[in-house]
């Protein structure tokens, strides 16, 4: 503030007082963006804004869609239900840019995204720059439902490959290319079937994408099956071999006592 303040009784030569003082300090210990203008018209019974929100302001559940239950009352509004794009010379070569993508073709929109988001890759910030672009242009110029858009296809095509002089020992020389792609999308808006479990694909590379739900039937029915083989499995006889030379020291007679 410029100025030195004493809290207590006495105000300060521009108007501050022990209440004013308090609050200021109060606002810098929790932080700059509590921080209020200082004026003679504040006071300490003024109500203090809460960084907590209550349970009840906090944001609903995500209600289902009244097409849930029917994929009949389904209706779509879009103006197209296809859209392709593109994004030019992109360096990287084309075999590597379609390793990047491979995984992705077939999803739903919004789960492309976040597996290009999380992607390890350099050059998959330019597939998830398509796939965003393309997606606000389903959304605001074609209307499309933005829940029901797939990823159908995405595909890398080879571009102007550029050479360069590579150079080589005793005075040789080969030829070094500098390697282009493109990259290719198309996104379809698809209806609801009746009985689907997700937008998309089910199947990645021979693994299931399944809900939690279906997991944890599938580990009920695995342990089921592993009981009911314990409980058929006849019981196991000891046999006496060479190296089981610790049953001397236990002495425990195999032929007499079954372990």
């Amino acid at each position: 503030l410029g100025c030195c303040v004493q809290i207590g009784n006495v105000e300060s030569s521009f108007g501050v007082g022990e209440q004013q003082v308090q609050m200021f300090c109060a606002a810098s210990f929790a932080g700059p963006q509590n921080l209020r203008w200082l004026s003679t018209e504040a006071t300490a019974t003024e109500p203090a804004e809460s960084a907590i929100v209550p349970a009840a302001a906090r944001q609903s559940k995500k209600e289902k869609p009244p097409w849930y239950d029917d994929p009949a009352m389904w209706k779509s509004n879009a103006k197209k239900k296809q859209l392709t794009d593109k994004k030019e010379r992109i360096k990287i070569s084309p075999r590597k840019l379609g390793l990047i993508v491979r995984p992705i073709r077939g999803l739903n929109l919004d789960e492309a995204l976040i597996q290009m988001r999380l992607s390890t890759k350099k050059k998959s910030v330019h597939v998830r720059q398509l796939l965003w672009k393309m997606r606000e242009t389903c959304i605001n110029e074609h209307n499309m439902d933005p829940s029901r858009l797939v990823l159908t296809e995405i595909f890398a095509n080879k571009a102007q490959y550029l050479k360069r002089i590579n150079f080589h020992a005793k005075g040789q020389h080969g030829i070094r290319f500098k390697y282009y792609a493109h990259l290719f999308a198309t996104i379809t808006e698809v209806p609801p079937v009746e009985g689907e479990v997700r937008v998309g694909k089910h199947y990645i590379y021979g693994r299931k994408i399944s809900t939690i739900k279906d997991s944890l039937e599938r580990m009920e029915k695995v342990r089921a099956y592993e009981k009911e083989q314990q409980e058929n499995e006849p019981p196991r006889k000891y046999t006496w071999g060479k190296h089981d030379r610790k049953f001397k020291w236990l002495k425990i007679d195999p032929e007499r006592d079954e372990i």
